[in-house]
């Protein structure tokens, strides 16, 4: 390529990058509008062979394909991300690569390859270079990393790290005084705290990512985070406000384009009908969420989902058996995926049935496997659900 032809292309790169990060934050990351912008910056990218801003562009269609999915697009695009970044030595851009890469590995369900690569994000964190790096890149490796790790840390049983990066993550953002970052931190530590069953904490949270969207004009944010104050409305009583903000939260996330959240979206749902005596329509809803999760590849939640299942089946008056094989399936996808927070709360689930039907021996050996292998720092409800029904049983 001729000089001014290169010094041309680098311009509508920048533009395009520009226009992404904008497109982003104004229509969602799984606007069609946002691939159409990085895939041509991609291209004069390939093109040129500029190294530099080729990484930008693939954050960003690494984000359209995060939210839009499918999640197997997105961990290429974040394998190619991570090559990259090593080969550049940068290590902005390899804390950047390796959130990336392992946020993705968590939304498909790999808890443990997760966790290697934020925990090697982290690691990278430079508090000198943070803010310089989310401009370029719009997006702040650590802020963003900080929390995607708190959620991670929850779901794989460790509860106090993921309060701690919770919070860092939030102070972060606050500092930086940005937005988007901020409503990023805010939303997911929400449903980090919605996996914990503390709506009051979920409730603030969601409804301040609302207030901050609403303000800055971030659809995404607005969506999502009002799917998350709609669970928590809904667990606190006011069932009506609850279900409306839910349904205007996964009208409004997928109006913008995105698919990531959705079958999570739909447990949520599907658990506030059944909070509200429609255990029928949680079944739907259970259903659409496990086809949602297959069509995309995103896993994270369908240990959940398949406990759920289990309730509303009881709920329902079905065999008993129905029950069990869906309490089963949610231990055998969560230990499969090293989710020991969810594969602890089905156990649950499955040794308080198993006591109710009388097959008391096989309600202790499942609790005290599982005991077998738990931290002895990790004490939650659900802890104390397993061992008491253990407990009780072997006197």
């Amino acid at each position: 390529m001729i000089a001014g032809t290169s010094a041309q292309a680098g311009q509508e790169v920048e533009l395009q990058i520009a226009l992404g990060v904008a497109l982003t934050a104004a229509r969602g990351y799984g606007s069609a509008e946002v691939e159409t912008a990085y895939a041509r910056a991609y291209a004069l990218c390939e093109d040129v062979g500029d190294t530099p801003r080729l990484f930008a562009a693939l954050t960003g269609l690494h984000s359209f394909y995060q939210v839009r999915g499918p999640i197997r697009t997105a961990r290429d695009v974040a394998e190619r991300l991570v090559r990259l970044a090593e080969s550049s030595r940068d290590e902005p851009q390899l804390a950047q690569a390796h959130r990336r890469y392992g946020w993705s590995l968590f939304c498909s369900g790999h808890m443990r390859e997760g966790k290697e690569h934020l925990d090697r994000a982290l690691g990278l964190y430079d508090a000198t270079r943070s803010s310089e790096h989310s401009i370029v890149y719009g997006a702040h490796p650590w802020i963003v990393g900080f929390v995607n790790s708190a959620w991670l840390e929850w779901v794989v049983g460790h509860p106090v790290i993921a309060i701690e990066r919770s919070e860092v993550a939030i102070k972060l953002a606050r500092e930086l005084g940005r937005p988007l970052p901020l409503a990023y931190a805010l939303c997911m530590s929400a449903a980090m705290y919605q996996c914990d069953r503390d709506p009051e904490r979920t409730l603030e949270l969601g409804a301040e990512t609302v207030a901050l969207a609403r303000e800055n004009s971030m659809p995404y944010w607005v969506a999502w985070g009002s799917v998350l104050e709609g669970w928590a409305l809904a667990r606190m009583n006011q069932m009506g406000a609850g279900m409306k903000t839910l349904d205007f939260g996964l009208r409004a996330y997928r109006e913008t384009g995105a698919e990531l959240l959705r079958p999570y979206s739909l447990s949520l749902l599907a658990e506030a009908c059944r909070l509200d005596g429609r255990p029928s329509d949680a079944v739907d809803y259970l259903q659409e969420a496990l086809a949602s999760a297959a069509d995309q590849g995103a896993h994270f939640y369908t240990a959940e989902i398949h406990r759920l299942s289990g309730d509303i089946a009881l709920e329902l008056g079905r065999d008993q058996t129905v029950a069990l094989a869906s309490y089963r399936e949610s231990i055998s996808v969560a230990n499969m995926q090293g989710a020991l927070a969810f594969e602890l709360r089905a156990v649950a689930c499955l040794v308080e049935l198993l006591v109710r039907i009388g097959d008391r021996n096989e309600a202790v050996r499942v609790a005290t496997d599982l005991q077998q292998r738990l931290p002895k720092e990790l004490i939650s409800a659900d802890v104390l659900r397993v061992r008491e029904v253990a407990a009780s049983e072997m006197h």
